[in-house]
Formats: C-alpha cells, structure tokens, sequence
C-alpha cells in the first residue's frame, strides 16, 4: 500500500473511531432547580447590533446547588468538563411532549430528567443543557 493510501485509510479509521466514541450517548442525570426563561440576543449578529438583533427566548433550570453537588458523582459529567459540573444555570431542551408541563412549571421548582450535553451552537447559553425526556413540579429538595 502507498504511503499517501495507508495516511488516508488510517486517517479515515481513526475518524470513524471518534465518531463513534462522540455518539455514544451519555447516562441520563437528575437535577432539580427553578425553571425560568431567559431572553438573549440572537441573530444576525448576536447583540453586536441590539437594533437589528432578534430575541430568543429558552428555558432554563436555575440550580440551588451545582450539578456535581445534586448529583454526588462528579463521573456523570466528567466527559463534558469542569464548568459543567460549576454552573448555576442549565439551558434545558424541551420536547413537544414536556412543553404543556415546562410551560406550567415557569418559576417554579422542578425535577428534571435528561441527557446531559455540551453547548453546540451560539444558541446554547449554559456550559452544560440536558436534553429533558421527564419534567414534574416538586415541593422540596430530594437531594
């Protein structure tokens, strides 16, 4: 085999590798917190031009205490870095499913259940979202 062909092939082999190893899907997490709206700048331009700059408006789960702290196990979301295990704020991912509960829930305590990620794109404002697959009001912390 050529040279170029065996960097190619072993190239093409070790992306495959990542990919894979990218989709695995993360354990689902709990977390509960305050559910609220926020609202940010969003295209063309993000708030460099506020006159021209449309709203966005996304849910938000308001800690009172850090993930790493609910969850008592650091290697939930040790795969997604350190500041996601920190934060305060985690931008939650509502499917039509859960959108009627979410909507009923806005300023009030919740549990959520949910796959952790990582932000993505300029929408993604946390350093940590869950993609939500379970939303209930709670009167209490359980943690």
């Amino acid at each position: 085999m050529k040279p170029t062909c065996l960097a190619a092939f072993t190239l093409s082999l070790f992306c495959m590798m990542v990919a894979g190893k990218a989709a695995e899907p993360l354990p689902s997490i709990t977390l509960e917190g305050t559910l609220e709206v926020g609202a940010f700048y969003g295209p063309p331009n993000y708030g460099e031009n506020p006159s021209g700059d449309r709203i966005e408006h996304s849910l938000f789960l308001q800690l009172p205490a850090t993930p790493t702290t609910q969850l008592g196990d650091s290697e939930a979301l040790a795969k997604l870095g350190p500041d996601a295990g920190r934060t305060y704020f985690v931008q939650i991912v509502v499917h039509d499913q859960e959108l009627s509960a979410a909507t009923k829930a806005i300023g009030h305590r919740v549990q959520i259940v949910g796959v952790p990620f990582v932000p993505l794109t300029g929408h993604h404002r946390t350093p940590l979202l869950i993609d939500v697959r379970a939303l209930k009001p709670i009167d209490l912390w359980s943690w």
